[in-house]
């Protein structure tokens, strides 16, 4: 499936969310790569899922402005990845792009 990881996030008023520390506007692209990258107090993960999280934030972020073109399996993971960093707000949002 095709992703456009260049999409705004916004709030509940679909107004721009703004990051507080770059005062950017949040995009998905963002989100999905600093869920990818990230890690989880606490959690055990392999070399080999590093690399694997690694390589699709890459992936992600490589692409510019046009869209991705990722598995269904990765999508479970970034969601998966989002909902252990970031609010119910920004979790809802991304899982909406992401599924299109």
């Amino acid at each position: 499936m095709k992703v456009n990881f260049n999409q705004i996030i916004t709030d509940l008023d679909e107004k721009p969310i703004i990051d507080s520390v770059t005062s950017e506007m949040v995009i998905l692209k963002k989100v999905c790569i600093n869920a990818l990258l990230g890690n989880v107090p606490n959690e055990e993960v392999k070399g080999t899922e590093k690399l694997s999280r690694f390589t699709l934030a890459k992936k992600i972020n490589d692409a510019g402005d046009y869209e991705v073109e990722i598995t269904v399996e990765e999508v479970a993971k970034i969601k998966e990845l989002i909902a252990k960093f970031f609010t119910t707000l920004i979790v809802g949002k991304c899982y909406s792009m992401l599924e299109g």
